[in-house]
């Protein structure tokens, strides 16, 4: 799920408005004038954001997207993956672990790895909010706080384990966000960054929710620092959440001359390496805990981060997961608008870029 324009408290570095990477609603109006029209992906006409091709049709494949930090296949590989399901049982690996990928890079389904989730589809949910001890609410649902401690009761007494799901990037979920959270609308401050962004109410979601049952783990997919953590608890946001900037290299070979660096001789040789990096901020929302993640505290790949909360620590949502989004800028602090309007989609899927970058072709 996305959120929204939430105070974020605890172990942050500041008050969170959501809209960290969204610059001015004027620009949007501006520049919208200046878009230019061409076919990127087969049928799907679209426009351009800073150079890059935006496909006009949402739910798209993920080569259709932006890949602003060129993350490649053999990057990716080497990513650990963010949700192992059904960890601890025995499943053949394929090339990007136990996440599943389902189908080839070319849309292709790969026969030797059947994804063990199931692929949601939130654009025709009929709105929902709650549920009762004797009734269970639909996927997706938003759950008024004095609800919380009966369903989790309810749950933890049915003995039902919640199934391992895939929550879409660039799906327009209207009629899912039903807290006042998606509908505030803040200017978007050009120097900083904050702010929610403009056009009318939020309901396109920018991240990749993978969901299971409370306590699944989450994994750092590479290295990194840790940006900001907190609890952001208005109803609907992420609740506990941590934020990693994490350096992505790219061997010898996948780097322009521009961006080559040259590194000193490994030792015991005369002969020094080029590499080149980029900078990626991912959000990792609706966990358990933040316990220990203060800011600039090492994070391995692979290291756990946290685990998917229940009701009382995810922001209020029904359904355990874990919001997965990418920021090509640092956010100010541990929030990012993991929901935006129409009106702010080309920007967004610039600079909040397709998590299947990172986490493979799931669908």
């Amino acid at each position: 799920t996305g959120t929204g324009t939430g105070t974020g408290t605890g172990t942050g570095t500041g008050t969170g408005t959501g809209g960290n990477i969204l610059k001015k609603a004027q620009d949007l109006a501006a520049s919208a004038a200046g878009f230019v029209t061409h076919h990127a992906h087969p049928g799907a006409a679209a426009s351009s954001w800073d150079g890059y091709s935006i496909p006009k049709q949402q739910l798209q494949s993920m080569t259709s997207y932006p890949n602003p930090l060129s993350i490649t296949d053999g990057m990716r590989r080497e990513f650990h993956p963010v949700v192992k399901f059904d960890e601890g049982k025995k499943k053949k690996k394929g090339p990007f672990g136990l996440l599943g990928r389902g189908k080839e890079s070319d849309g292709s389904e790969d026969d030797d790895n059947m994804q063990p989730y199931k692929v949601m589809d939130f654009t025709k949910r009929s709105s929902s909010s709650g549920g009762s001890a004797s009734t269970t609410p639909a996927p997706g649902s938003l759950i008024p706080p004095d609800q919380w401690k009966d369903l989790m009761k309810q749950r933890k007494k049915s003995g039902i384990t919640t199934p391992y799901t895939v929550g879409r990037y660039d799906e327009d979920r209207r009629s899912m966000y039903s807290s006042d959270l998606f509908s505030e609308r803040q200017p978007v401050d050009e120097t900083t960054g904050s702010g929610s962004g403009s056009g009318g109410k939020r309901t396109v979601h920018v991240g990749i929710d993978i969901g299971g049952p409370v306590g699944t783990k989450v994994y750092a997919f590479a290295d990194g620092v840790v940006h900001s953590a907190g609890y952001n608890e208005a109803w609907g946001d992420y609740g506990h959440v941590v934020v990693i900037e994490h350096d992505l290299r790219r061997p010898q070979g996948e780097c322009s001359k521009e961006e080559e660096q040259d590194l000193p001789a490994e030792k015991g040789t005369s002969t020094s390496t080029s590499t080149c990096s980029s900078k990626i901020w991912a959000l990792y929302g609706h966990l358990n805990s933040v316990r220990g993640k203060k800011p600039g505290k090492r994070i391995k790949r692979g290291q756990v981060v946290g685990a998917m909360g229940d009701l009382k620590d995810n922001g209020g949502w029904y359904d355990p997961h874990v919001h997965f989004q990418l920021s090509t800028r640092p956010p100010e602090t541990h929030d990012m608008p993991g929901v935006v309007s129409t009106a702010d989609r080309p920007r967004a899927l610039v600079e909040y870029p397709d998590p299947r970058l990172v986490l493979g072709p799931l669908y």
